[in-house]
């Protein structure tokens, strides 16, 4: 059996699902992201800077010459391939290139004992953005490419996931994809990346049944000398058990004890209503508005950690969650540990579809479990906080969503 750490590119559409900040931040977000919490992080992207292999513009002729270094250097037992875009486009390359080279590419993959997941292209322009559809020969070698990819899937060693029929507008004489799923007629939006996420996580289902993350069940296993790998946080089920947490600005009702709610200041006006649902399960139910920029609303957060996370120990955030259908202009769902030290200031590592102020996240409901990337402790930590925060769209006049968090917790992996 193989393991089921991934690798995934090659181009700026995979480019686009990790982000750093001078080192001190990291986002795991994009297609990949949603794809991972959708299938339970049944997969482990262990490195996300070395295991995304997305460059911006990438053609499969570039990718063909540049993939056997990074093929022979990780680890990841599964290589995940988006279909080749760039070939269309100012390349004007012919479908027969095309295949030519992921045929190449694949059969290497498959050479050295690794196996691949083939992510098919999506739907080119919209009726916004016509710059980047796709006409006559391109867009005929666009379907050529997808039908291809398509005839693959072996079950086994290639397995292929197809987001083209939940993006595409199916009455578009020119193929163009469904408004709103793009912000510039190639690139997912959030509600883009989460229907790519969708297909890829059915696929990762199919391949590594059984290997999801296990959600932690008893707000009894904690860390302790004898149980090192127990939840550094209290109150993991995020349930009813005492004094309730501190509400903070914008919030009401009933907060789980040990935890608390805030808002920053370009969510003054967002509300947050906590309650508990008959089987035990806290519930928040944002409204409002957002007052400004950058309107952060943290659903959950506790801080304090610090005095307990080992310094040079890694550690990983999780969060079980489930978000109705009806969200209304919030631009990112977030899980992050927060950690400060004298000598790097404050490292975020941060798992979600990142804040962009105007993009919006999908209407529809989804569940799964949020991964934070593997931090490793600084020595001389003064703070530390794990944070469940939604970030409105900037100053938008009402905003909604309902998130139940059914457990949160941050444990030690190495």
């Amino acid at each position: 059996m193989i393991n089921n750490k991934i690798a995934f590119g090659p181009d700026s559409r995979s480019a686009n699902c990790v982000g750093t900040a001078g080192g001190l931040t990291l986002e795991n977000y994009g297609y990949i992201h949603w794809a991972l919490m959708q299938s339970r992080q049944c997969a482990v992207l262990e490195n996300p800077l070395v295991d995304n292999w997305g460059i911006g513009g990438n053609t499969s002729r570039d990718f063909k010459g540049r993939y056997a270094p990074l093929l022979a250097a990780t680890e990841a037992g599964t290589i995940i391939l988006t279909g080749p875009t760039n070939d269309r486009g100012s390349a004007n390359m012919s479908a027969w290139e095309s295949i030519d080279n992921y045929t190449g590419i694949i059969d290497n993959v498959l050479k050295v004992g690794k196996e691949v997941i083939l992510l098919c292209d999506t739907p080119r322009g919209d009726a916004t953005f016509t710059s980047n559809a796709l006409t006559g020969d391109q867009l005929t070698n666009h379907q050529i490419v997808r039908q291809w990819m398509l005839s693959l899937d072996n079950g086994g060693s290639i397995l292929v996931a197809d987001p083209y029929p939940d993006w595409v507008d199916a009455v578009s004489a020119s193929a163009y994809a469904r408004l709103g799923y793009t912000h510039d007629g190639l690139h997912p939006s959030p509600i883009g990346a989460y229907w790519m996420g969708k297909a890829l996580a059915g696929a990762l289902t199919r391949k590594f049944a059984g290997r999801e993350v296990k959600s932690i069940a008893t707000n009894a296993d904690l860390f302790s000398a004898a149980n090192p790998t127990g939840s550094m946080v209290q109150n993991p089920m995020v349930r009813n058990t005492g004094t309730p947490g501190s509400l903070g600005t914008g919030g009401s009702g009933n907060i789980a004890q040990y935890w608390s709610g805030t808002n920053a200041s370009g969510a003054s006006t967002v509300t947050r209503t906590y309650s508990f649902t008959a089987d035990g399960v806290q519930q928040c139910v944002l409204g409002g508005a957002a007052s400004g920029s950058a309107a952060a609303a943290d659903i959950l957060k506790q801080t304090g950690l610090h005095a307990t996370l080992i310094p040079g120990a890694t550690y990983e955030a999780f969060a079980d969650i489930e978000v109705d259908a009806g969200t209304s202009n919030f631009s990112s769902l977030q899980l992050g540990l927060e950690v400060t030290d004298p000598v790097n200031g404050t490292q975020r590592y941060w798992d979600g579809d990142r804040y962009l102020g105007t993009s919006v996240l999908p209407s529809v409901a989804y569940s799964g479990i949020l991964r934070s990337p593997k931090m490793v402790i600084p020595a001389g930590a003064t703070a530390a906080a794990l944070r469940l925060t939604a970030y409105a769209v900037d100053s938008a006049a009402s905003v909604a969503m309902t998130c139940r968090p059914k457990a949160v917790w941050l444990k030690r992996v190495k």
